[in-house]
C-alpha cells in the first residue's frame, strides 16, 4: 500500500492482522452471502467515508473516486477497514458521541470484505450514487482572509522530526469575530500536525526574526495564547465546521498568528508552504469558553515497562457544559481514557481510545454538550508501553523516556473546552484552571532546564508560570537569569519590569522599562507599560509623551488610546479625550470603566444624551456600581432638556445607590434629595 513512511509500520500490522482472517479466494462468493457490487454497495461507502481525504488535492496519498481507483487497491482497502486502521477514528463507540465520526459500521466493513472476496465486481453503472460536488480549494468555502508563510520553509530530507514555529502578521485593521479557520498544508506528506495561537505582542515576531531561516525552533513565547477559550489545531483529515452557536472568538487588530508545525522528513528535500483561511462574522459571541488542561509534565517511563499508567485530575469548581476535547501523547502511549467522576459517585465516560496512534490525533466535538456539575472530578488516564514488544517504540533496546518536546520524548495532555453554565462563573473558572495548568508547566519547564539550563526562553516561560501561581519571587529570579543569559534583550528587561511593578516596586520597574526602550526604541509595549506606570506615579505629561509615541507606531492600540484619554481628561482636555475614546472603540468594544470615563467627559462637555448612553452601558455591565449610578442619576434628575431628564429613573437609581452605600455617602444623600425633588416625591 502506498502510504507515507511514518505510517508503514502501523499499516503493515493492520494488513497482517486482516490477512489472518480475510478469505483469499478472488472470484468466489462465500457460501450464503449475497452478491455485492461496487456501484450499488461499495461506492456509497467509499465516497462518503474515504474520498473526502482520498481525492486530488486532499490529505490522502492517492485518490479513491473511481471504480478503477478502488479496484486497484481492493485487498488493501478490505484489510485496513477490517482492522479499523482506516478510516482513521480512534475513539471507541459508547464512550462519547462526536461530530464527524468516521467509524465504519460492522455491516459496512462486511460489505467491503464480501465485495473483495467475490472478485470486486463493478456492477451496473446505473446503480452509482449521484455525482458528488467536492469543495474547491477551501472546504469551508472561500475565507474572508487568507494568510500564508511569507516564504516557503525547506525541510531537510532526513533526521529527527522538526518542530518549527512560524509567525504571520494578520492584516486586520479592526477587531473581528472569527467563526472558524481552515488550514491548507500544501504538502501533507510532511506536515504531521499544526497548532496555532494568537500573539498580540511583538514577542513571537522577534523570536522569528532572530532566526535567519523562516520560523524558529524552541518554545512558544508565553505571550502566544489560545484565543477566548478556543484551541486551534489541524491534523490530516480534520475539518472543524464554522461556529454557529454564539461562540465566535475575537481577533484583535495588530495580532500575529503563531503557527507551530510538526514536520516529518520524507527522505528527500521538501518545501513547506502552509496557508490558513479565516472566516469572520459581524455577530459578537453570546458566550465565552474556557480551556481546562489535564497534564503530566513529570513523566518518567522506565525502560521495559509494558504498562506504565499515569493519571491527572481536576475538580470542577462550577457547573460547565463540556463541548470539545483534544487528547495528546506521543509514540509510547497505548490507551488514552478520560472520564468524569460525578458527585454522586457515578462515572461518566468522556473518551476512550484503546489503541492510541500518534499519526491520527484529532479534536473531538460532542454532538451535544455534556453538562457536568460543580464537584465533578475530571480524570485523564494514559497507559504507556515502553517495552520491546511495542512496534512504535522509537528505541531498540528501550530506554527510559521522560516528558519533552521531541517526538521521541513523551507527553500526556488532555485539553477540554467548556462553557460555564453561568457566564458569571467564567473568571473564577479561568483563574482556577489557569492555576492548574501553571502547576503542570512549572514541572515541565524545570525538566527542560535540566537539559538546557542556558536557554533564556525556558527561564522566561517558567517565570510566566510562576507568576500565574503568585510566586513573584521565583518569577523574578528566573527572569533575572534570562536577562543574564541575554543582557541585550529588551523583552527580558520589560518582563523584569512587569514583575517589579506587580511587586510594588514602581521606581525599579520604571528603570527596567526605560532600559528596554533604550535598547529597542520601537518596542511599543515596553513604552506602553512605561507610560502606564508613569501615569500611576502622577507623571502625567511624561506618560502622555510615551502614549503618543506608541500610537504613532501603532494607531490601533486601543488600550493606549484609552489610557491617553484618561490622562487628557485629568488635564481637562475633554474634546481630545473623547476623540481618543472614540478611536479606541473603533478597534475594540470599550470596557465598563472606559464607558464610565467617556460618559463623564461627555457630561462635562454638555452632551448629556451621549453621556447617558455610555453611563447606561457601564451600569448594564456592572449593575451595582454605585458611583456610575450617582453620575447617571444626576443627569436624569437635573438636566434641563426634557428629552434627557427622567426623574422617576433618577429616583430609582438614587435609592439603589443609597442602599449600596448604607446611606452614609454625603454625595449620594444629596443626589437622593435632588431626585426626590425632581420626581415631586
Amino acid at each position: 500500500m502506498e502510504m507515507p513512511a511514518r505510517r508503514l509500520c502501523s499499516a503493515a500490522l493492520a494488513l497482517a492482522a486482516a490477512a489472518a482472517f480475510r478469505v483469499d479466494a478472488a472470484g468466489q462468493a462465500g457460501a450464503g452471502r449475497a452478491a455485492v457490487t461496487f456501484t450499488r454497495d461499495v461506492a456509497p461507502i467509499v465516497l462518503s467515508r474515504c474520498a473526502p481525504c482520498h481525492r486530488p488535492g486532499a490529505a490522502g496519498p492517492f485518490s479513491l473516486l473511481s471504480y478503477a481507483d478502488v479496484r486497484s487497491r481492493a485487498r488493501q482497502i478490505a484489510a485496513v477497514t477490517a482492522s479499523r486502521y482506516m478510516p482513521p477514528w480512534l475513539p471507541e463507540a459508547g464512550h462519547g458521541a462526536f461530530v464527524g465520526e468516521r467509524r465504519l459500521s460492522d455491516a459496512e466493513i462486511r460489505t467491503i470484505g464480501d465485495w473483495v472476496d467475490q472478485g470486486a465486481p463493478e456492477g451496473d453503472a446505473a446503480d452509482l450514487p449521484p455525482p458528488r460536488e467536492w469543495p474547491g480549494d477551501w472546504q469551508l468555502g472561500r475565507p474572508d482572509l487568507v494568510v500564508a508563510l511569507p516564504e516557503p520553509y525547506v525541510l531537510r530530507p532526513g533526521g529527527p522530526d522538526v518542530l518549527r514555529t512560524f509567525v504571520i502578521p494578520l492584516p486586520v485593521e479592526r477587531g473581528r469575530f472569527v467563526r472558524g479557520i481552515e488550514v491548507r498544508p500544501a504538502n501533507p506528506r510532511v506536515v504531521h500536525h499544526a497548532t496555532m495561537r494568537i500573539d498580540r505582542t511583538p514577542a513571537s515576531r522577534r523570536l522569528d526574526a532572530a532566526d535567519p531561516a523562516p520560523g524558529y525552533e524552541g518554545l512558544l513565547s508565553p505571550d502566544a495564547r489560545y484565543p477566548d477559550g478556543h484551541f486551534l489545531a489541524w491534523t490530516p483529515g480534520q475539518l472543524r465546521g464554522l461556529s454557529d452557536d454564539g461562540l465566535a472568538w475575537r481577533l484583535e487588530a495588530g495580532s500575529d498568528l503563531v503557527l507551530q508545525l510538526h514536520l516529518q522528513p520524507s527522505g528527500r528535500v521538501e518545501t513547506v508552504q502552509v496557508s490558513v483561511g479565516f472566516h469572520f462574522t459581524d455577530t459578537p459571541p453570546t458566550r465565552r469558553a474556557a480551556i481546562i488542561r489535564l497534564s503530566r509534565e513529570d513523566l518518567q517511563i522506565p525502560a521495559g515497562a509494558a504498562e506504565h499508567v499515569v493519571e491527572d485530575r481536576y475538580l470542577l469548581p462550577v457547573d460547565v457544559d463540556l463541548r470539545e476535547l483534544q487528547p495528546h501523547a506521543h509514540l509510547l502511549a497505548r490507551r488514552f481514557e478520560a472520564f468524569a467522576r460525578l458527585p454522586d459517585g457515578s462515572v461518566r465516560w468522556l473518551l476512550r481510545i484503546a489503541d492510541w496512534n500518534f499519526s491520527w490525533q484529532d479534536v473531538y466535538r460532542y454532538r451535544e454538550p455534556l453538562r457536568l456539575p460543580a464537584g465533578a472530578e475530571l480524570v485523564m488516564r494514559v497507559a504507556y508501553d515502553n517495552s520491546s514488544g511495542n512496534a512504535r517504540n522509537p528505541f531498540d533496546p528501550p530506554r527510559p523516556v521522560r516528558w519533552g518536546q521531541q517526538t521521541t520524548d513523551e507527553m500526556g495532555d488532555l485539553f477540554l473546552q467548556v462553557l460555564p453554565a453561568s457566564p458569571g462563573d467564567l473568571a473564577a473558572l479561568e483563574r482556577d484552571a489557569g492555576r492548574k495548568a501553571a502547576e503542570a508547566d512549572v514541572a515541565g519547564f524545570l525538566r527542560l532546564l535540566e537539559g538546557g539550563p542556558e536557554d533564556p526562553l525556558v527561564h522566561a516561560s517558567l517565570a510566566s508560570a510562576y507568576l500565574q501561581l503568585g510566586r513573584a519571587d521565583r518569577a523574578l529570579a528566573h527572569l533575572e537569569r534570562a536577562l543574564a543569559l541575554d543582557p541585550r534583550s529588551a523583552i527580558a528587561h520589560h518582563d523584569v519590569g512587569t514583575v517589579l511593578a506587580l511587586a510594588g516596586r514602581p521606581r525599579d520597574a520604571i528603570a527596567r522599562f526605560e532600559e528596554a526602550i533604550r535598547i529597542d526604541p520601537d518596542l511599543v509595549y515596553a513604552r506602553s507599560s512605561l507610560g502606564y506606570l508613569l501615569h500611576r506615579e502622577g507623571r502625567i505629561d511624561e506618560a502622555m509623551a510615551h502614549y503618543r509615541r506608541v500610537l504613532a507606531a501603532d494607531p490601533r492600540h486601543a488600550a493606549v488610546h484609552n489610557n491617553l484619554a484618561i490622562a487628557l481628561q485629568s488635564r481637562g482636555r475633554l474634546e481630545e479625550a473623547v476623540r481618543h475614546y472614540e478611536l479606541a472603540a473603533r478597534v475594540t468594544p470599550p470596557a465598563p470603566a472606559h464607558e464610565r470615563n467617556w460618559g463623564e467627559a461627555l457630561a462635562r462637555l454638555g452632551r448629556p444624551a451621549e453621556a447617558v448612553a455610555h453611563l447606561g452601558r457601564a451600569l448594564e455591565a456592572s449593575p451595582d456600581w454605585w458611583p456610575v449610578m450617582r453620575g447617571l442619576a444626576w443627569i436624569l434628575a437635573a438636566d434641563p432638556d426634557p428629552g434627557v431628564r427622567a426623574p422617576g429613573e433618577a429616583l430609582r437609581l438614587a435609592e439603589r445607590a443609597a442602599d449600596l452605600t448604607g446611606r452614609r455617602d454625603a454625595g449620594v444623600l444629596d443626589l437622593l434629595a435632588a431626585a426626590h425633588a425632581a420626581a415631586g416625591a
